[in-house]
C-alpha cells in the first residue's frame, strides 16, 4: 500500500508542479500581452503627435511662402490711381480677399502694430526708417 500511496503522492506532486508551471507561463504571457498593449498605445499616441506636428510644419511652410505674394498684391493695389472705376483694381481686391480668407482659415491673423513698440517675438523688421514723428523702436 505504501507503493501505491507514494505513486499517488508523486502524481499529485507532478500535477501541482505542472499547474504551477502553467500558472507561471500564463502570468508571463499575460504580462507580455499587457506590455504589448501599452507599447502599441504609446506608439499610436506618438504617431498622432508626430502627424499633427508635420501638419503644422506644412501649414507654416505654405503660409511663409504665400505671405510675400499677399504683400506684393497689396503693394500693386496701392499703385492704382482711379480705384473705384478700375476693373483690374477690383480683380486685385478680389484676389487679396480670397488670399486673406485662405490665410485666416489656416489660423493666420493680421495684427495691428502701427504705433506700438517693436517686439521681435511678434514682429519681423523689414526696414528701419528715421522719422521725426515717432520714437526709436516704434513701428511706423
Amino acid at each position: 500500500m505504501s507503493d501505491e500511496r507514494e505513486k499517488i503522492d508523486d502524481e499529485e506532486f507532478e500535477e501541482e508542479s505542472l499547474e504551477r508551471d502553467f500558472e507561471k507561463e500564463l502570468a508571463e504571457l499575460n504580462d507580455k500581452y499587457k506590455r504589448s498593449l501599452a507599447e502599441f498605445d504609446n506608439f499610436r499616441k506618438r504617431t498622432m503627435k508626430e502627424k499633427a506636428a508635420l501638419y503644422d510644419m506644412g501649414i507654416a511652410e505654405a503660409v511663409d511662402k504665400i505671405l510675400p505674394v499677399v504683400d506684393n498684391f497689396e503693394r500693386a493695389a496701392l499703385t492704382f490711381a482711379h480705384k473705384e472705376d478700375d476693373g483690374i483694381y477690383k480683380g486685385f481686391e478680389m484676389i487679396l480677399k480670397q488670399l486673406r480668407d485662405i490665410l485666416f482659415s489656416l489660423g493666420v491673423e493680421e495684427i495691428e502694430c502701427v504705433g506700438s513698440p517693436f517686439d521681435p517675438k511678434l514682429h519681423h523688421a523689414v526696414a528701419t526708417v528715421e522719422t521725426g514723428d515717432a520714437e526709436s523702436g516704434v513701428i511706423v
